[in-house]
């Protein structure tokens, strides 16, 4: 069995490239920013609806950090299927 090239990893955070990388890496968690842009909505609104049951579930980290689990996100884009 040959072996896989190298690829090239671009990370989500921050835009940071690892060059010569031999594994992909694929966050699992997001930051707000990261989060609003993924699932098309301002960060306001996230912030503003974070504790209403309209927003995905998030994660908090020391009373302040907060963080969005990409499955999480996933999962709420499709609870948001409306069929008519």
């Amino acid at each position: 069995m040959a072996a896989l090239p190298p690829v090239l990893v671009t990370l989500t955070r921050k835009n940071t490239t690892m060059p010569n990388s031999p594994t992909a890496l694929t966050p699992s968690v997001v930051d707000e920013h990261a989060a609003a842009e993924y699932i098309g909505v301002s960060v306001g609104w996230l912030r503003n609806n974070r504790r209403s049951a309209v927003t995905p579930p998030f994660l908090k980290y020391g009373g302040k950090l907060v963080r969005y689990r990409v499955a999480d996100l996933d999962r709420w884009i499709d609870a948001q299927l409306v069929t008519a």
